[in-house]
């Protein structure tokens, strides 16, 4: 079991610094045909799909139907977090807002997960965020976050019909990565604001 964990911890490390997704899914599929447990294996799917937002939604949505609630409390964190991702994703604000609240009251999720959450939420439910460029930074040691924050705030500026947009729009198509959808949005953002 050690040895798949150092593969798990390995392929997620590598993942994360080079946001290589189809590599990526390589070793999941290989992971998930292992002799893992359910558990982890439901875990590494609540992992794979954080990612697919970024490479295709469509499959995200359906690979969320197929997550379980987990049953080990170490995932359940995890799992509450990719709901909450997911309704904000397919538009389903209200609902996001009301788990969110429901799971910051029970203490469900990390500070800084529902802090996180919170953020997420009011950039598609179009509240100002004071210095949101100092919130969600470009200069992580972790390429995955940078990208991840240029898509939040390149779609922050772009739902405000502002052209600021553009610049994190450039900044995810530069890093040349196989995530599909960021990309597709990136290139409507650049199309929009550059007609």
């Amino acid at each position: 079991m050690l040895n798949k964990t150092y593969e798990m911890t390995n392929m997620l490390e590598k993942f994360y610094k080079t946001c290589n997704y189809n590599k990526f899914l390589i070793k999941y599929n290989s992971l998930l045909d292992s002799g893992i447990s359910d558990d982890i294996k439901n875990y590494l799917r609540i992992l794979n799909d954080n990612f697919l937002f970024l490479v295709d939604q469509k499959k995200a949505v359906d690979e969320y139907e197929k997550i379980n609630l987990p049953t080990d409390d170490r995932y359940l964190q995890a799992y509450y977090f990719l709901q909450i991702m997911h309704l904000i994703n397919i538009g389903e604000l209200k609902e996001a807002e009301d788990k969110l609240n429901k799971y910051i009251k029970h203490g469900s999720l990390r500070k800084e997960d529902s802090t996180s959450l919170d953020l997420y939420l009011s950039i598609y439910n179009n509240k100002e965020i004071n210095d949101i460029e100092r919130v969600f930074t470009l200069n992580n040691k972790i390429l995955y976050q940078n990208i991840f924050n240029a898509k939040l705030l390149m779609d922050y500026y772009y739902l405000r019909n502002n052209d600021r947009a553009v610049f994190f729009a450039r900044y995810i198509k530069k890093q040349k990565t196989d995530f599909t959808e960021a990309n597709k949005k990136a290139d409507l953002v650049i199309s929009t604001f550059e007609k």
